[in-house]
């Protein structure tokens, strides 16, 4: 059994890429889900709900067993603001698809100490003023929280987190939470998904690179990565340029053609969703396709890279996770909860699933871990306690340990988590072309 009560292995080993050609039959069933601590819905339990989708009825897959009870309780709500429309839409219509299976899973098996699970999704409009309109009136009514999806967005709700929560989980991985606090960040830090690109551009014997990034929050805070990274290469990569652009231009052909005359092996893209978008489109205006280029994990979007093809990179990269890596070449408890997500995600409706859905599944994998071993009455405090307290909390971006004092932020996953993939246009997925940290070959 996984760490939430959701068992490990629901259907027969493959490897992923034949999976992702099969067809899922049936929905996911779950059994064995551990009882809360507490018979009582949660303070939060009667926030009004929409939009949730439907609870699948009971059903199995090869070696599954029977399903418990549907949940009869009034609904364990956790509210997640995300970006279900504006520029990072795709981000965020991927978390909220991600969040909505795991619901459906928890449901299926009977719910939490026999209450169902509901995230209540709100919508930011990928604009930091909604954002914190809508997080406003649920600080300290609540003791969970779900941000996203960006960096823009996620900060200044965070601002609002005080000392006694509520626990606050942020989608982006640019952001940087003290250690101990109660506000965590998902996925790899893009210090370390920099740092991998690094290794991996200088094993590919890419030595001489540019960069160009957006000068809000998310480009700012790649930029300071990179540099950083290229720096302690102790010369060994160097940066022939960096140009920077507003997020809202709609054009970057000018810092592109400074970037295209210095003839760079490789180039870094740091930003995120629609500005994304404007500089490959720049790139194919200027013939320059056939540049390798690196680009944040924001952009490991199936449905965005659909929509550009035609436009993209002949040779695109990005930090990814251990999602990515073929089941073939994972063991144990790392497998089977990869091979959950991936069937999860399918049986979902997401024909590839990729960072959206990854970004919003640990986090609430973690936060229903949670309220099911301490109950539904748990507090901000007792719950932020539990993360903290984490050693080994294996999801599919990697094993967490809160623990680790190498890990300067509040998210629990190291270096070593990080996977370079590549985008195969043909193929409309992902393989991933290093070991961990950026370093060498599966």
């Amino acid at each position: 059994m996984s760490q939430t009560g959701v068992p490990n292995a629901l259907f027969s080993p493959g490897r992923r890429t034949l999976r992702r050609g099969m067809a899922i039959a049936g929905v996911v069933a779950l059994t064995g889900l551990a009882a809360c601590g507490s018979s009582h819905p949660s303070s939060n339990a009667t926030t009004t709900t929409s939009g949730s989708g439907t609870t699948p009825t009971s059903g199995s897959s090869p070696g599954s067993a029977s399903t418990s009870a549907t949940p009869t309780g009034s609904p364990y709500v956790i509210h997640a603001i995300l970006s279900v429309t504006g520029s990072a839409s795709f981000l965020g219509g991927e978390e909220k698809t991600a969040l909505l299976a795991l619901q459906n899973q928890v449901n299926s098996s009977g719910g939490i100490d026999g209450h169902p699970l509901k995230f209540e999704v709100g919508d930011n409009q990928t604009t930091a003023s909604v954002s914190v309109s809508l997080a406003s009136p649920l600080i300290g009514k609540v003791p969970i929280l779900i941000v996203g999806s960006i960096t823009t967005v996620d900060r200044p709700v965070d601002a609002l987190i005080g000392s006694s929560g509520p626990v606050t989980y942020d989608m982006s991985p640019g952001d940087h939470p003290k250690r101990g606090s109660y506000v965590y960040s998902s996925g790899n830090s893009t210090t370390n998904q920099t740092q991998a690109f690094i290794n991996y551009a200088e094993g590919q014997g890419w030595t001489r690179l540019a960069a160009i990034t957006s000068t809000d929050a998310s480009g700012q805070d790649g930029w300071n990565g990179i540099n950083k990274a290229v720096t302690d290469s102790g010369g060994k990569v160097t940066m022939l340029d960096h140009e920077t652009f507003d997020p809202h231009a709609v054009s970057v052909t000018t810092q592109l053609s400074k970037i295209k005359a210095k003839n760079p092996q490789a180039l870094l893209i740091w930003t995120t969703g629609t500005p994304f978008s404007t500089v490959v489109k720049g790139m194919q205006q200027l013939g320059m396709q056939g540049v390798p280029t690196m680009t944040t994990n924001g952009n490991e979007s199936y449905k965005e890279l659909v929509n550009l093809a035609g436009t993209l990179p002949s040779g695109l990269y990005f930090p990814s996770s251990q999602y990515q890596v073929p089941l073939d070449k994972l063991t144990g408890k790392a497998r089977q909860v990869s091979e959950d997500f991936h069937n999860a995600m399918k049986a979902a409706g997401q024909p590839v699933p990729d960072e959206g859905n990854a970004l919003a599944w640990d986090p609430a994998l973690l936060l229903v871990s949670a309220v099911k071993t301490l109950g539904v009455d748990a507090t901000a405090a007792q719950i932020q306690k539990y993360l903290s307290s984490q050693t080994d909390f294996v999801g599919v971006g990697g094993t967490y340990n809160f623990t680790d004092p190498s890990i300067p932020d509040n998210r629990g996953l190291n270096i070593s988590s990080v996977y370079i993939a590549k985008w195969d246009s043909s193929a409309r997925d992902w393989v991933a072309v290093s070991g961990q940290a950026g370093q060498g070959s599966l």
